[in-house]
């Protein structure tokens, strides 16, 4: 989930070659069935194995990462045109497991990524649940270097560069005994930004563009989910007032208005189903490139900007056998001007499919892929714990 969010940052669009996708998910879901039987009938010779859960002594890493206190490597495959074909890896640490302390596990983590067009970012976060989850906190702090297309409202899109120091603090506060949470977050994203035009004037290189972006979150929400990490029944609901101005350390006075709703809901014993709905407005005079924009899997991100957005995404999840799940989802996104101009905005439908793997039984946590479609595009994901986050 964590890593999802540092991997979508990369994302973009422009023209692919569909057969060539096609064949690279071929191969990565060959190769992670093939690691993961080798991996799997390799350690149950022993049947102490810290690879091998002591209930259906199925592969399994939770032993490992508690008793061993080991390093969860996640890769992550960039296939974005956008930013050509490039891969990502997060060590993730975690400190223990839900069924150690009844609350969600402590992770730490570093990650890296770098694609063929020189997108490239490294990092670090820490996640702690502290006081039997009465306290939340998320801490980052990382460099990213993105070349990308920005489409904006121009004709056509046009070619951007973004290097940026990211940090971010975040702590939320459980009320009583509820599950209703409220919290504070602070993100400082100095940004240098160079815009390629197309425009055949001797020494013309671009135009070079330095801004700051100091913003403070007042956040509230509500969270019933069972597992933070791969839920699989109730609901997390949350409201963000974003507000930014100079005294802060930004270029202007700003805010956005963000709302998400994801709930889950088990049918029967093999299926669950859920949707998830997001919106964003924005305040004020906001720098162009952190304008609202539409996310969903197999959508560019920053095609589908606007000043407000909405976006709805149904899933359905089938145990198909023991640790095994077939995922399934389809998407609708909107980015318009005004919301008495809601018809007239840009929209994108997306949809597509994947796998889980229960990799992790103590922690909840599921592995696997996605292969996901809009319009004219295509990508896929490699994806741990739940591909839904705000």
């Amino acid at each position: 989930m964590l890593m999802a969010r540092l991997s979508g940052f990369l994302l973009s669009f422009k023209n692919l070659n569909l057969n060539k996708e096609i064949n690279a998910v071929m191969r990565t879901l060959l190769t992670f069935l093939f690691l993961l039987s080798i991996t799997h009938f390799g350690f149950t010779q022993n049947k102490h194995s810290i690879f091998k859960d002591s209930i259906d002594h199925a592969f399994d890493v939770s032993d490992f990462l508690i008793i061993k206190k080991g390093l969860l490597p996640v890769p992550m495959l960039i296939t974005e045109p956008a930013v050509g074909y490039g891969g990502a890896l997060g060590l993730l640490f975690f400190h223990d497991s839900y069924e150690n302390k009844k609350s969600p596990p402590g992770i730490s983590g570093a990650f890296g990524g770098l694609t063929e067009n020189g997108t490239w970012m490294v990092g670090a976060l820490h996640a702690g649940f502290w006081k039997k989850d009465k306290i939340r906190y998320l801490g980052m702090a990382g460099y990213i270097n993105v070349n990308i297309d920005y489409y904006g409202r121009l004709p056509k899109p046009v070619e951007m560069n973004m290097k940026t120091w990211l940090l971010l603090q975040q702590i939320q506060f459980r009320f009583g005994e509820s599950n209703f949470f409220g919290g504070f977050r602070y993100r400082l994203t100095p940004v240098t930004t160079t815009l390629d035009f197309p425009i055949d004037i001797p020494g013309f290189s671009g135009i070079k563009l330095e801004s700051s972006m100091s913003e403070l979150s007042a956040m509230f929400s509500y969270d019933s989910r069972n597992n933070i990490i791969s839920p699989t029944s109730g609901i997390l609901a949350e409201v963000h007032g974003v507000y930014s101005d100079e005294w802060m350390g930004g270029d202007s006075r700003y805010g956005r208005i963000t709302s998400g709703f994801i709930g889950l809901q088990p049918l029967g014993e093999r299926w669950v189903i859920g949707g998830k709905l997001a919106a964003e407005s924005k305040l004020g005079d906001i720098p162009f490139y952190a304008k609202p924009f539409v996310q969903l899997r197999g959508v560019p991100f920053l095609k589908y900007q606007n000043d407000n957005i909405m976006s709805f995404e149904a899933e359905a999840d089938w145990n198909i056998h023991k640790r095994w799940h077939l995922i399934g989802f389809a998407g609708v996104g909107n980015a318009f001007k005004e919301y008495n101009e809601f018809g007239d905005g840009n929209s994108v439908v997306s949809g597509g499919g994947g796998f889980r793997y229960l990799i992790a039984r103590k922690f909840g946590m599921k592995m696997g892929m996605d292969v996901a479609f809009s319009s004219d595009d295509f990508a896929f994901y490699i994806t741990m714990g739940h591909a839904w986050a705000f």
